[in-house]
């Protein structure tokens, strides 16, 4: 009989040799349906004899495998623009060994951040929001699993975690400000917050329906408020279960109890966070792990992938499609751009940027000037500057904004930043992929706000109110013509809003 296989965040504290193969038995599929803009969920499976990685719709049709090599590929995790995937992928060396790797969304462009040596295992990619950083968990240090982060570009590995117990899967917080995982520092595994840089590091301290062993596998909600983990009553003798808390580990509540006390692993969240993905051992030959879809609000699951082999370690993007196949970087962010601030003006005192474009206020002039956000949201303040200074910020989100010089009245001006929108192929009709952040979530504690105005329409209609991911997918639902849509910035707390983006146009025939 063949050992089990285990989730990510174990696997490489045992030797790779017992990550052994089940029989092989062609894919099930399941018919749940998912609301809201989600795309393809990513898992390894081993399906085809030994561990690659696949994509699946979230209703279980169209499982597609993206890698075949003869060596083990897992801990698949989505790019937050949904155009990457990065995982571990083993290697030939005279121990067990595996290395980091990331690839193009199909396949494609497959490339090792971090070198293979012999006996160190690298697992657990978790991507940062603005996608230029990996934290993983390593062996590379002493033996014991710690954090770690690489450049997507490569480059040297800094050590986030140290010490004599075992630190790992660390996720990235949607705001870019802190990484949460799970460490065994206590005596049992329990969940650790720190800065990017490995500094504060601190236990979070759960409340509320709380496991007592296992806690781990930590996810962030989309907009960073809460966190699903597994736990269980008692080490190994009972079954984990998924946990849901607030972001500061309070009012944890139990998400999912599998039929017949199955062990679940790994859960992430889908884009509109109305789910959970998750795998589930079912300990079952003729199954092994699935891939099962949790609806949160009723607690039930339905399984999404099911080979007769290990579908396991899932994670939910949000492209609705495989892409084009290249080996061409990503895209760089636009360019810089600049308004000068002199005595009594900003030149330009109005300007477009495309959305993730950082405005640079240049500092000119006999006087002393500030850049700061007249807008409701009040989002930025440059301190006072002299001649020769200078401060950048990045408009993240589509909408209209205005800034001023709190030092001149008449120092004016503003800034436009239009949705993206380009139009697609879906499964089944055209379609519309909209983005209104250069981010894959918007930052914690705000949300946005975006409108449609259909052909022939002459009125603005609500199409998604209160979103926290940064992009979607709009489906033409009325006929031929010319669709128009806008967005806007809001703060939860206090429903302050930026203006209307200005209205960006896709016509489909």
């Amino acid at each position: 009989m063949h050992p089990r296989p285990f989730p990510k965040t174990w696997s490489s504290f045992l030797p790779l040799a017992m990550i052994a193969g089940l029989v092989v038995a062609p894919a099930v599929s399941a018919g749940a349906v998912v609301p809201g803009p989600a795309g393809q969920i990513a898992f390894q499976s081993e399906r085809d004899g030994d561990f690659e990685i696949w994509v699946v719709n979230p209703d279980g049709s169209a499982p597609t495998k993206v890698t075949d090599n003869t060596t083990l590929d897992a801990d698949p995790v989505w790019s937050p623009d949904g155009s990457r995937i990065a995982y571990q992928r083993a290697g030939s060396c005279a121990n067990p060994c595996r290395a980091i790797w990331v690839m193009n969304a199909d396949g494609s462009g497959a490339t090792a951040l971090t070198p293979y040596t012999s006996g160190v295992a690298d697992s657990g990619p978790s991507w940062s929001p603005d996608g230029a950083t990996i934290a993983f968990a390593s062996t590379r240090v002493g033996g014991v699993k710690h954090v770690f982060t690489v450049p997507v570009t490569g480059g040297p590995v800094a050590q986030l975690t140290s010490g004599p117990d075992a630190d790992w899967a660390p996720e990235w917080s949607p705001d870019g400000l802190g990484i949460v995982f799970t460490s065994i520092r206590t005596g049992s595994s329990q969940l650790f917050t720190m800065a990017p840089d490995g500094s504060a590091q601190t236990r979070v301290p759960l409340s509320g329906a709380v496991p007592s062993d296992l806690i781990g596998e930590p996810s962030y909600s989309p907009d960073g408020s809460r966190i699903a983990f597994r736990g269980a009553a008692d080490l190994y003798a009972a079954p984990t279960q998924i946990f849901v808390a607030n972001a500061n580990g309070t009012g944890s509540t139990l998400a999912y109890a599998a039929p017949g006390g199955a062990f679940v692993y790994t859960p992430a969240w889908s884009p509109d966070a109305s789910r959970l993905v998750i795998g589930v051992d079912t300990a079952t030959p003729a199954k092994g792990f699935e891939v099962v879809s949790v609806e949160l609000s009723s607690g039930t699951g339905t399984t999404v992938s099911s080979a007769g082999a290990d579908d396991l370690n899932p994670s939910w993007g949000t492209n609705t499609t495989l892409l084009v196949a290249s080996s061409a970087p990503p895209p760089p962010p636009p360019a810089d751009s600049h308004v000068a601030a002199t005595d009594n003006r900003f030149t330009p005192s109005a300007q477009t940027v495309a959305v993730g474009t950082k405005v640079v206020w240049d500092f000119l002039g006999t006087g002393t000037h500030n850049a700061t956000d007249s807008s409701p949201l009040a989002m930025f303040a440059s301190g006072n500057k002299g001649n020769g200074a200078s401060f950048g910020y990045r408009y993240t989100g589509a909408g209209a904004y205005t800034f001023r010089c709190t030092n001149h009245r008449k120092m004016t001006g503003s800034v436009a930043v239009p949705m993206g929108a380009a139009a697609t192929s879906g499964s089944t009709s055209s379609q519309i992929a909209l983005s209104w952040s250069s981010l894959a979530t918007v930052p914690t504690g705000y949300v946005v706000d975006v409108q449609i105005l259909r052909p022939r329409s002459k009125k603005w209609a609500t199409w998604r109110s209160s979103v926290s991911t940064g992009s979607g997918v709009f489906t033409p639902d009325s006929g031929t013509g010319a669709y128009g849509f806008r967005s806007r910035l809001r703060a939860v707390s206090s429903g302050s809003t930026s203006g209307w983006s200005p209205p960006v146009t896709l016509t489909i025939s």
